[in-house]
């Protein structure tokens, strides 16, 4: 099976040049021209309909811009910021949640070969850096229910950086 890289969206019409907004139906359709296969987008009332040149096509809806102005932090500066709650007191709980999230997203995973360490009185997460195999032990902290609000703020704050 062969791959074929074709571009992102233009965000325009092929036809009117118009460019479509966040709400707007449009065609994109996959196109031969000669040994190349190329992209283009129609605005719904525009689409002509498949000709012998199409290889594709499909109908979609340009998506809403995201309201809250936020985007996710960059793995790198999470993976920083754990380190440093790691080795700040008083800040395993968050943390722990922190590890959590960046084990969700794939960011850290299970060190097999470390497996989980256990002493008497707490346990420890080794988890793995998936980009750069660094190996970060997290201690295991429970949460206390009544300071969820606060953790699940703390959090927001530490994932999500201005646009």
């Amino acid at each position: 099976m062969q791959d074929y890289a074709i571009q992102k969206s233009s965000r325009k019409c092929f036809v009117s040049d118009r460019p479509l907004q966040p709400g707007d139906r449009f065609v994109s359709a996959i196109v031969q021209r000669g040994a190349d296969l190329v992209r283009r987008d129609f605005a719904h009332e525009n689409w002509p309909g498949p000709n012998s040149e199409t290889v594709g096509w499909w109908r979609s809806v340009v998506p809403q811009k995201r309201s809250s102005g936020q985007t996710l932090a960059p793995n790198a500066v999470l993976i920083n910021t754990l380190e440093n709650l790691l080795e700040t007191p008083g800040k395993g709980a968050i943390a722990y949640l922190l590890a959590l999230l960046l084990i969700r997203r794939r960011v850290l995973v299970d060190d097999v070969e470390s497996s989980e360490q256990s002493t008497e009185t707490t346990s420890t997460l080794s988890l793995r850096v998936s980009q750069d195999e660094r190996i970060l032990l997290v201690p295991v902290e429970p949460v206390d229910a009544a300071r969820s609000r606060e953790y699940q703020a703390q959090l927001m704050e530490l994932l999500h950086g201005e646009d």
